[in-house]
């Protein structure tokens, strides 16, 4: 197995070195968190492909934390805490959580939202993936107000959507609310009591002993244009 892996590793080389000489081309197949894509990358994805014309983008949109080796992605843009050895990460932007309603909702239910624990008088809506998540300054933690919930969903478009038509206080990434907040179908609540932040975003690759041009070439890109990704 070793020898078919050196194997494998110097025909890559031999590939990466053949591309240095040409126009870059090929298949990039990536896997990404669904709100990272609409929100983020689909503002940079026409440029890299204008300046990249020959360079396929396979792009596969998931919620799961897929294992790119095994699964033979070239690279991941996902929110995760680096912990593992075979991977390397590229952070691009910070990932705080905010807690958000529609004004209907807040019209419609006068339970007050002064403090964490009124969140028990609430529809929350939120990933299980956040139950974790730790209130800044406090031992309480999100999971403590699953019980109340009567809704469980794991697809965070989902969740927006019915934020935004007054079914509850959403737990969401700013990425993900920002416009929202913009357009005004979602304010902001709890503001004094924030949520420590949740990971970051990553680009991640595998650790090899190279990366094939045409990934170097999207992977750095994508670093470059995440220093334009300001709230």
């Amino acid at each position: 197995m070793p020898k078919i892996q050196s194997i494998l590793e110097d025909l890559g080389e031999a590939e990466a070195l053949f591309e240095n000489q040409q126009t870059l081309s090929g298949t990039v197949k990536v896997t990404c968190v669904p709100f990272v894509a609409h929100r983020l990358l689909l503002q940079v994805l026409p440029e890299f492909m204008t300046l990249h014309p020959k360079i396929h983008l396979e792009l596969e949109l998931s919620e799961s934390f897929l294992n790119i080796i095994d699964a033979g992605f070239d690279m991941a843009v996902r929110i995760e805490t680096p912990r593992n050895s075979d991977l390397v990460y590229r952070k691009l932007a910070p990932n705080d959580l905010v807690f958000c309603a529609s004004p209907e909702y807040l019209q419609k239910n006068r339970a007050p939202l002064r403090s964490p624990n009124d969140l028990a008088h609430h529809q929350l809506l939120m990933l299980s993936v956040h139950r974790k998540c730790r209130f800044e300054k406090s031992e309480l933690v999100l999971g403590e107000f699953e019980r109340y919930k009567t809704l469980t969903c794991e697809n965070g478009a989902l969740l927006t959507d019915m934020a935004v038509n007054g079914q509850g206080v959403l737990v969401r990434s700013i990425w993900d609310a920002r416009e929202h907040f913009r357009s005004g179908s979602l304010v902001q609540v709890l503001q004094k009591h924030p949520l420590e932040t949740f990971g970051h975003i990553h680009a991640v690759v595998p650790s090899k002993r190279y990366l094939a041009p045409r990934v170097r070439a999207f992977l750095d890109f994508v670093v470059a244009k995440a220093a334009d990704w300001r709230i």
